[in-house]
């Protein structure tokens, strides 16, 4: 066969692989996560500062006067919608004992703390120095029972009474005596139902002066507000105790 007649013979072209295409290196890869920030820290609140010997003081005495008050209510007084005047007591309210009238100084209400509008107060003691007229007092009737329980040279020793037996009472007076007996329950009752009234007063006064202070809670002094609230408690206290015994 003519080799010419032949068909070429197939050239086996191995098609090399494109090199792909550098690129320049990425710090990222595909499957990485991006580094996270750490979250800002919220700058820390200011310390705030110790309070003031004058703010110490107005709370001890607030703490006083809601003791002084509750016990105070307790007994079946009244608190008014007044303060006490006095430069040296902050916000604190008047009370009044029962029985005694309205009108005149106070209303007849006192101060716990500093007794302004007290009986002693009303006879003559100023209203600026209540200490000085109870330390007055005080000394004075100290001095009686020095007096007293030591007598001078001079005076004379009390004459010893001789103790004497009382009579038997009459029939008359143990009827009598029976007959206040058998009214001091009831007596008993009208007290207490008294002093419920006064409590429920009370209470309803002390509630209307936190709604004036809450309205305006910027001018509201919150030492006023703390004592109105613990002088709330004492009353609900107080009238919890007078409705058991009423029962």
């Amino acid at each position: 066969m003519d080799s010419s007649l032949a068909p070429p013979a197939h050239t086996s072209i191995t098609a090399q692989p494109s090199s792909p295409t550098s690129t320049p290196h990425s710090p990222l890869s595909l499957h990485s996560t991006p580094p996270t920030t750490p979250p800002s820290r919220s700058p820390s609140l200011p310390a705030l500062p110790d309070p003031s010997p004058l703010t110490l003081q107005r709370r001890a005495q607030s703490d006083l006067a809601s003791q002084r008050i509750g016990d105070r209510l307790l007994k079946g007084w009244a608190m008014l919608g007044e303060e006490c005047p006095n430069d040296t007591c902050w916000g604190v309210p008047l009370v009044r004992k029962p029985g005694r009238a309205k009108g005149g100084r106070g209303d007849g209400g006192e101060c716990v703390i500093c007794g302004w509008g007290s009986e002693a107060d009303g006879l003559g003691a100023s209203a600026a120095g209540p200490s000085t007229a109870r330390a007055a007092i005080r000394s004075t009737g100290a001095e009686d029972i020095v007096h007293t329980f030591h007598p001078t040279p001079t005076q004379p020793l009390p004459t010893p009474v001789t103790a004497r037996l009382a009579p038997p009472p009459a029939p008359a007076a143990s009827s009598a005596r029976a007959a206040h007996l058998d009214s001091t329950p009831l007596l008993h009752g009208s007290s207490i139902s008294h002093s419920v009234d006064a409590l429920n007063q009370t209470l309803s006064t002390l509630s209307e002066r936190l709604t004036v202070l809450s309205a305006n809670p910027i001018t509201a002094d919150p030492i006023v507000i703390r004592t109105l609230v613990e002088a709330m408690g004492a009353v609900m206290d107080a009238l919890a105790k007078a409705r058991a015994m009423d029962m």
